[in-house]
């Protein structure tokens, strides 16, 4: 995480020195610093090249990305969110900025690709004047829908429109994106998540937790009979334990009625737990 610079959070620059210098940001999250990305090519090098993926780059006061200059930029995969709102002008009071976009086009030179990148929030709105050679294929303009992002949670929602939109960067030319910035491999769903998280999917099914289901019912199968039989004929059992067999009879029933095996075991499980504590009261001496 780049956080709270007084300026830019990443800053890099290629100049006639360096002209095919090569600079890969992946994985970041950049947030609440001046530019989030400042990225510039001076004198007009040419070669350099700029590959930005799969970062979420948010609350900078500035632009979320400036670029500047004639190089090769290449921005995938990013989340572009609430960038330039936050500015404390000279006069010392809080203010939104002006000028300021997700990414912002400082020349009409360079040659850009940008493929399926968020944007929202930002206070100028996604992009400055476009350069006369850019490519834009598949971007979203919509709410990232993060966990807490005021909480710096930047986590992906389960209704997140983020989630398996991005497209593959494992290429060198789209900066070898093989994973999240935790090290979740990419991509977890069917496509890659856009951002710097991978949502990391479940990895349970019917068919992987039926052999659950089948044990914790043989369990409560085995133990319902044992103190079944070991109260038969006992008219009093008392009002705790008949207040159990009614829960665990309740359980068993809810068991039988849901399709999905893990809240169906969730029930078992329950009655389980409840059967060994009416075990215990009546002194049955079950086990299962």
């Amino acid at each position: 995480m780049c956080y709270s610079n007084k300026e830019d959070g990443f800053e890099l620059e290629v100049d006639s020195q360096n002209a095919n210098g090569t600079f890969v940001v992946v994985n970041n999250i950049i947030r609440g610093n001046q530019d989030g990305l400042s990225l510039e090519s001076v004198p007009e090098p040419l070669g350099a090249t700029y590959i930005v993926s799969n970062n979420t780059i948010a609350y900078n006061h500035y632009d979320g990305i400036y670029v500047y200059g004639d190089a090769s930029f290449t921005f995938c995969n990013n989340i572009l969110y609430n960038n330039g709102s936050f500015i404390v002008p000279a006069n010392g009071k809080l203010g939104p900025s002006s000028d300021y976009y997700g990414i912002d086009f400082g020349s009409d030179q360079g040659t850009f690709y940008l493929s399926h990148n968020c944007y929202f929030g930002n206070y100028d709105g996604a992009y400055g004047m476009l350069p006369a050679d850019i490519t834009l294929i598949g971007e979203l303009y919509a709410n990232p829908l993060f966990v807490a992002p005021w909480d710096d949670n930047y986590l992906l929602g389960t209704q997140s429109p983020c989630l398996d939109a991005g497209i593959p960067t494992s290429a060198p030319t789209f900066g070898s994106v093989i994973s999240d910035i935790r090290g979740v491999s990419r991509p977890q769903g069917n496509a890659y998540d856009i951002g710097c998280y991978e949502m990391v999917q479940s990895s349970w099914s019917p068919i992987s937790t039926k052999p659950l289901l089948t044990h914790n019912l043989t369990m409560a199968t085995q133990l319902w009979t044992c103190v079944q039989d070991a109260i038969e004929g006992n008219d009093d059992l008392g009002p705790e334990a008949e207040e159990l067999m009614d829960v665990i009879q309740d359980h068993m029933a809810q068991a039988e009625t849901i399709s999905n095996p893990v809240y169906a075991s969730g029930k078992l499980r329950k009655a389980i737990s409840l059967m060994e504590q009416l075990n215990e009261i009546l002194e049955c001496g079950c086990t299962a």
